[in-house]
């Protein structure tokens, strides 16, 4: 299946590759390189220049999407075709995918209204999760 990937996407297959493509496949939220980085040396030794290399070309062929961005820090997901949003942690960087989309309808009534053909969208939610606001009121 990886191998059928970076084919069809005129991609040259490489051991890193395939390691940093199933590991994004498999980890069903975002990750960010420096995590994925982690994951992947204790299989394989790869260096991070590589894993971001390979990740800016993976994204550049919209096999994988850069889904969020905390603090400069980019995360990234396995482009399933079925796009997911996000409700994010600004202090700890926890990402939770949600299950629905809430702007299908919106999307449809902009594209009739407009004339657009509205190609994707995407929706982020920012906050903060129970553990880091429980994490704040013990703080003095």
């Amino acid at each position: 299946m990886i191998e059928n990937i970076l084919r069809e996407n005129n991609l040259k297959v490489t051991e890193a590759r395939k390691i940093i493509l199933n590991e994004i496949i498999n980890i069903k939220n975002p990750i960010s390189a420096e995590n994925l980085y982690t994951i992947v040396n204790k299989k394989k030794k790869i260096n991070l220049s590589t894993i971001y290399r390979n990740l800016n070309t993976l994204s550049n062929k919209n096999i994988i999407n850069k889904v969020v961005e905390i603090d400069g820090e980019v995360f990234y997901q396995y482009n399933s075709k079925n796009h997911i949003h996000h409700l994010v942690c600004i202090r700890c960087k926890e990402v939770i995918p949600l299950k629905d989309c809430p702007l299908h309808s919106l999307e449809n009534e902009l594209s009739n209204n407009t004339g657009y053909d509205i190609i994707s969208h995407s929706l982020e939610f920012r906050g903060i999760c129970p553990k880091c606001k429980e994490k704040l009121k013990r703080e003095p």
